[in-house]
């Protein structure tokens, strides 16, 4: 066994260099020196007895893979003999120190055969390990660093950093300001808070971020009608408690304070416009306008099936014989407070009974002129008519009951002014006549209509239709007529002013323009008096 003098490894004996190191190893050749050198039967110089050492080391070294004892002619098996190597001739005993090669100027030392044919076992250089270890411990290193540098920067953010930036206040501070908007097209309030500080806020049981020191909430009106707030000048005082949370400070817990209008729910009246009227009957046409869904109560009475998908209801009132009657109209939406309205009626006064109990206007059962009126007034009464009778009024003594016929001479409306009287008293009913007459035939026979000429000459075209457009300036109902005035003056001209009266059911306004095909009746309150037929 040979020990390596680098690296101090053990080598086999017929190793020549470290298979470790590659260190040359130093061999014991007292083994060799001890055997004699044979005698070479021949004398071998230069090449040819170069050649000749070269078939016999080739036959040294080449033993036979197996060998017969009876051809070999050996008494005992080559292991044997192997085991001995002192009987293996080698160079030194074949040749010895006399025999020197022919080398012509080759120098053995020179030559290694170990540059030239590496060893089987020759190990490697680990230069190529040690750098990717070098390199693994760099990789790992800078890993190390990177994420030191990282929980370096986080403390420095979480514990320098935010503790900087903050005041050197032992409290949170805020401000707070609402503004007026709208939510999902309702009326709402927005509420911007804004601190330094603050990181959470709970309001109306809401707990919100800071974002950048704002906090923001929008609340609709709604939510204020029915709280528990003052009310005063037509807003609510309304006070929100509120709680600040910041790490590192106690809870701020303080109340913000604003208004918020008082939005009614959305009533318009539209019969009757001016919230008061005469009734002129027992009952009296009601119409309102308000937001869809809503729920709309009478004098406590339910009203809202009457409602059609507009939001408009049209309902008739029941008109006692007192002379003023008052109706509540209450109405109810979400979002809004409830809104009250009341209305007045009254019934014209009379100084004794007289009433006509055909509805309004009275229509004429046939295609002739004349028509049967029919009605109760006092027993001992006396009827007249503006309209020429076909006879004297027959008056029942016990009932007061009467009948008797009016000469209707127009097609279209005719108005009737009844007037009874008993000694020195007197009552008077309005109504109006009804001789049908088609669209087409009432329309196309209207008369253009001369402002001037119906001015100077009220009553030369009684009982005429006409044809007028305008817009309507005055608008009032009694129950069973729409009093309207209409202007019907054009562009720069100077108002021209006409009384229109409509028996039938409307949906009429102010400021509204319309074209009118009615009869024209002389004139009233110093206007042109037409009674609507058909209005467009």
């Amino acid at each position: 066994m040979l020990i390596c003098p680098n690296c101090s490894t053990r080598n086999n004996d017929y190793h020549i260099y470290c298979y470790h190191c590659g260190t040359k190893l130093k061999q014991d050749t007292s083994l060799v020196e001890s055997q004699e050198s044979p005698e070479l039967p021949w004398d071998m110089t230069g090449a040819e007895n170069l050649e000749k050492e070269n078939d016999l080391l080739s036959d040294i070294v080449n033993l036979p893979e197996e060998t017969d004892e009876e051809e070999s002619g050996l008494d005992e098996p080559i292991e044997s003999v192997l085991q001995d190597n002192t009987s293996l001739p080698n160079y030194d005993n074949y040749f010895g120190d006399s025999f020197k090669f022919d080398t012509n100027g080759y120098n053995d030392e020179d030559y290694d055969i170990q540059d030239r044919l590496p060893l089987r076992r020759y190990r490697k250089s680990e230069k190529d390990e040690r750098v990717i270890e070098k390199l693994i411990r760099a990789s790992i290193s800078i890993l190390l660093i990177a994420f030191i540098g990282f929980m370096v920067y986080v403390g420095y953010d979480q514990m320098v950093r935010k503790p900087a930036g903050r005041p050197a206040a032992t409290a949170i501070d805020y401000t707070y300001k609402v503004e007026e908007t709208e939510l999902d097209g309702m009326p709402a309030r927005r509420i911007l808070i804004e601190s330094s500080v603050g990181e959470q806020i709970q309001i109306q049981n809401q707990l919100l971020p800071f974002i950048q020191g704002k906090a923001e909430l929008v609340l609709p009106d709604s939510d204020f009608i029915h709280g528990d707030y003052a009310q005063s000048d037509g807003v609510y005082k309304v006070s929100l408690p509120i709680i600040i949370a910041a790490n590192g400070y106690p809870h701020l817990k303080e109340n913000i304070e604003f208004d918020v209008p008082v939005h009614n729910a959305p009533l318009e009246i539209l019969s009757p416009a001016e919230k008061e009227a005469l009734a002129e009957g027992d009952s009296f046409p009601l119409m309102l306008q308000v937001e869809p869904g809503s729920e709309v109560f009478v004098n406590d009475y339910r009203a809202t099936h009457l409602l059609d998908e507009q939001g408009q209801l049209t309902m008739q009132l029941e008109v006692p014989e007192e002379p003023e009657n008052i109706f509540e109209i209450r109405v109810e939406t979400r979002g809004y407070s409830d809104t009250v309205e009341t209305i007045v009626l009254k019934r014209q006064q009379m100084a004794f009974p007289l009433s006509i109990d055909q509805d309004l206007p009275i229509t004429a059962s046939g295609s002739g002129e004349w028509v049967e009126i029919t009605g109760n007034t006092a027993p001992d009464a006396v009827l007249t008519a503006n309209l020429e009778m076909l006879r004297e009024p027959e008056i029942d003594p016990v009932t007061g009951d009467f009948s008797f016929y009016i000469k209707a001479s127009a097609k279209g409306m005719t108005p009737l002014i009844l007037t009874a009287k008993l000694n020195d008293l007197e009552s008077v009913l309005e109504a109006a006549v009804e001789r049908p007459a088609t669209e087409m035939e009432y329309t196309t026979k209207a008369w253009a209509f001369n402002y001037q000429e119906m001015k100077e000459k009220p009553h030369l075209h009684n009982g005429r239709a006409f044809a007028i457009t305008g817009t309507i300036t005055e608008l009032s109902t009694t129950g069973s007529r729409t009093i309207i005035t209409l202007d019907i003056a054009r562009s720069g001209q100077a108002s021209q002013p006409v009384h229109v009266e409509y028996w039938k059911p409307n949906t009429l306004a102010e400021g509204q323009e319309i074209r009118v095909f009615g009869n024209y009746w002389g004139s009233r309150n110093d206007m042109p008096y037409i009674i609507a037929y058909f209005i467009y």
